[in-house]
């Protein structure tokens, strides 16, 4: 028995987000905040200590806390696994996340710090490229680079994709192009919020719109494709 009851995790992210992720994972319903499971308490709240001028500035104001904690003395050690389930999932949600109990050493990415870590690193580096682009060239002239980080990095791109999301609604249009120059896939799974974020960055800027109306168009092409090979395979 490892003895450890209790984690708090601050996610960059808002309560309503953090609480579908939670319950997807959990199997459970968050009543006033709480989530009441088979010896486990889990609350995801508004985190008090955030700042209205700066809410993301350090992980400690992030906009949401959670909280585990056992209820069940005989066995304390399934919360080491469960909060890295949490961190693991809350990441792979696009919700950044950090932990902060005595067991952040048995977690991945040492309870989130160093994946934070990672991350910001990714971004000094786009924020350089960007910097030291040539006047002559537009942002989408780094989508050869783009597309080697994403299949030479540690996270297969997660990271960088996170970012290049933030680049779609910059005020900044080398930003904006450098994230549409992204084909190796899509910046979002949904077909739905593809469209939507596209639609915001046509409406924004639109010389990028023959840009967005092409990605679209791909993306279509690709789900009718999957459509035909499913059909074909169920008719075998």
């Amino acid at each position: 028995m490892d003895g450890f009851d209790y984690c708090k995790i601050f996610v960059k992210g808002d309560v309503p987000e953090v609480k579908v992720v939670l319950a997807a994972l959990l199997g459970g319903t968050f009543e006033r905040g709480a989530m009441l499971l088979p010896g486990l308490v889990v609350e995801a709240r508004r985190n008090q200590a955030t700042s209205a001028i700066e809410p993301d500035a350090d992980f400690v104001r992030w906009r949401t806390t959670v909280e585990l904690e056992s209820t069940d003395l005989g066995d304390r050690s399934s919360i080491v696994d469960l909060t890295a389930q949490t961190v693991t999932r809350l990441w792979k949600s696009d919700l950044p996340a950090v932990a902060a109990c005595d067991f952040e050493d048995r977690l991945p990415w040492s309870g989130g710090i160093d994946r934070l870590r990672g991350r910001e690193v990714m971004r000094s580096v786009m924020d350089c490229l960007i910097a030291r682009l040539s006047p002559n060239l537009t942002g989408g002239d780094l989508d050869e680079i783009i597309h080697r980080l994403i299949w030479l990095t540690d996270d297969n791109g997660t990271d960088l994709i996170s970012i290049l999301r933030e680049w779609l609604h910059s005020d900044d249009i080398r930003r904006v192009e450098a994230a549409l120059s992204f084909d190796e896939g899509w910046l979002y799974d949904s077909g739905e919020e593809l469209r939507s974020h596209l639609a915001t960055v046509g409406a924004r800027w639109p010389q990028l719109v023959p840009r967005t109306k092409k990605i679209l168009e791909h993306h279509d092409d690709h789900i009718r494709a999957a459509a035909v090979r499913r059909s074909g395979r169920s008719g075998v």
